[in-house]
């Protein structure tokens, strides 16, 4: 019966999850959010008080996700995640006197990232899928080249270990991604491969796609399309995001300051300089810096764009997605039989 009202955003990264999480999911008189409410990003986020979310107040619920989103197959127990699924989810989700007539919404954007989380996405899938077989998915895309500058301004370390802090010129990154297939930067970004994989799940109508250049571009579009797949007011929704914008983009100054004090400041003394008022004062001075222009080859653009142009016809013609409106690589061109 629940199964019908329950709603899982699935990210992707860098497509406006922070703004949904805090504005839309979290604020929306006809949702009941169990989604992640995000902390600190990297980027520049706002600074308001707000009603602390379930996910932060509830340990099992975001153990739940964990055993989700991050274990490997082995590591993995279903019955382990159920006995967690009737601690953390079902109490919330059955019980109708505080639901009342107000859809579910879970919502992390790890579902769909290999970053500090399972790389294979479809294993991610199958496990919603087993607890929630009838809930309705939401994926927000994002131009590719346009991702992959931003995840590149957040981080523009050598991308095989998130865990150090090598500086790489973003046209040898990118390049490091495509051609080192155990990065799985690339394929993630292949959208129709993960659409299609939970459409076979959970049903074509029950998986909803949407843009995240609607979202900035044309938000009473965005608010009009994302409600009437969710079921809720797209006036509410409007009024919640019209102003809204989280996680903005850092300079490079910023990126340079990052490196010298993971470079020279021993770990022990980085926690607490991190946690310092003077840090924080610091990083919000040099994160709202300009952008430094990222390039490419011409070389490495073609690639990409050969490597993404299947995907992003199937976005424009068989999903009505306007990708070439926003320059998707390959959108323009005609597909082939």
């Amino acid at each position: 019966m629940m199964g019908n009202n329950i709603l899982i955003h699935i990210g992707y990264p860098k497509a406006a999850s922070t703004t949904l999480q805090k504005h839309l999911f979290h604020k929306h008189s006809q949702l009941f959010n169990l989604g992640l409410y995000p902390g600190t990003n990297i980027g520049i986020d706002t600074e308001e008080a707000h009603e602390a979310s379930l996910y932060e107040k509830d340990p099992y619920l975001r153990t739940f996700y964990d055993n989700l989103i991050q274990m490997d197959s082995i590591e993995y127990d279903y019955n382990d995640t159920t006995v967690l699924y009737s601690k953390s989810v079902r109490p919330y989700i059955t019980d109708q006197e505080r639901v009342r007539d107000r859809k579910i919404v879970l919502s992390n954007e790890r579902f769909a990232s290999v970053f500090y989380a399972h790389k294979d996405n479809g294993v991610k899938a199958q496990r919603l899928h087993a607890f929630f077989p009838e809930a309705k998915i939401i994926i927000i895309l994002r131009n590719q080249i346009e991702w992959l500058r931003s995840q590149y301004r957040d981080r523009p370390f050598d991308p095989r270990c998130f865990d150090t802090s090598i500086p790489m010129e973003f046209d040898k990154w990118v390049k490091m991604i495509y051609w080192d297939q155990s990065i799985k930067q690339i394929s993630m970004l292949e959208y129709d491969k993960i659409i299609r994989y939970y459409q076979k799940l959970f049903g074509k109508d029950r998986v909803g796609v949407f843009l995240f250049e609607d979202l900035v571009f044309e938000k009473r579009k965005f608010a009009d399309d994302i409600s009437s797949f969710m079921g809720i007011s797209a006036n509410e929704t409007y009024n919640l995001l019209k102003e809204a914008h989280e996680n903005k983009g850092v300079s490079n100054r910023f990126n340079t300051y990052r490196t010298l004090k993971e470079k020279y400041i021993s770990k022990s003394f980085l926690h607490k300089l991190d946690h310092s008022r003077i840090n924080r004062t610091i990083e919000r001075f040099l994160k709202e810096k300009g952008d430094k222009e990222l390039t490419m080859t011409e070389e490495i653009r073609t690639r990409l764009t050969q490597k993404f142009s299947k995907g992003n016809l199937f976005l424009k013609e068989t999903l009505a997605l306007p990708v070439d409106k926003y320059n998707y690589p390959g959108s323009t061109d005609k597909a082939t039989s």
